[in-house]
């Protein structure tokens, strides 16, 4: 299955966790005509083995923040949520 996939997006799909996910899953229902429920299960399957790999892009700036000193708002708004990355397709 994971060469399919891979076939589809190549080995860089370019997306946020999320977007990419979604993307993901609904190539899956459609290319293997299964339900919403069975991609997850598949796409979390694919993902355990390590055929999807989320690879998260720290920007430079925040590798040499210091992570265990109390969070202030004004300093870094939503970090988790601007923390973008691409997910990786290993077949």
């Amino acid at each position: 299955m994971g060469e399919i996939v891979l076939e589809k997006f190549g080995q860089k799909l370019d997306k946020n966790h999320s977007e990419g996910r979604q993307i993901i899953r609904k190539f899956l229902e459609t290319h293997c005509k299964i339900s919403k429920a069975a991609s997850r299960d598949l796409f979390s399957l694919l993902e355990e083995v390590g055929t999807f790999y989320y690879q998260v892009d720290i920007p430079e700036d925040f590798m040499n923040m210091d992570l265990t000193s109390p969070y202030e708002e004004e300093l870094c708004p939503g970090l988790v949520y601007q923390l973008n990355g691409w997910w990786e397709i290993r077949a």
